[in-house]
């Protein structure tokens, strides 16, 4: 049944059908209200998991290209991903590993302190209790081969 053919509608005055509409927006408004921030919220969830994916997938990228290269043997190319590994991602679990590697590659170069500098970070932020073991680990062997060398 349309609007026009209701026939209170007919005869209620502007100011009638005013008020009728004021009582719909009291009595509707909570729901409407909760509509709107129920949509907001989904969509801002959305595009945040979509910006997350999208930064995790990135970092992923450069973890598999750190490692294809590190199997084709170009430390070149290593140092290049694992530093920006490094940079962007340093609080997640790849940058620790990136520190690693780093790490790595300072006691291949013989540069100790750079070495200690790398696994004393991984030590001091390190999230994964294992990973700040190995780090622990192998800071103590280097300090001792260098010690002894």
């Amino acid at each position: 049944m349309a609007i026009e053919d209701d026939p209170l509608t007919e005869y209620l005055t502007e100011q009638e059908q005013i008020e009728m509409l004021k009582n719909w927006i009291k009595q509707y408004s909570l729901v409407i209200l909760a509509g709107f921030a129920l949509a907001a919220v989904a969509i801002t969830g959305w595009r945040y998991c979509k910006h997350v994916r999208i930064k995790l997938s990135a970092m992923l990228c450069c973890y598999d290209e750190m490692i294809l290269k590190r199997t084709q043997n170009e430390p070149a190319a290593v140092l290049v991903q694992t530093d920006k590994l490094f940079t962007h991602y340093a609080q997640t679990a790849y940058g620790q590993f990136a520190a690693l590697m780093l790490g790595r590659a300072a006691v291949l170069n013989h540069d100790i302190a750079g070495a200690s500098k790398q696994l004393n970070w991984v030590i001091n932020n390190g999230k994964i209790a294992s990973v700040r073991q190995i780090a622990r680990l192998r800071l103590a062997r280097y300090w001792l081969a260098n010690k002894n060398g």
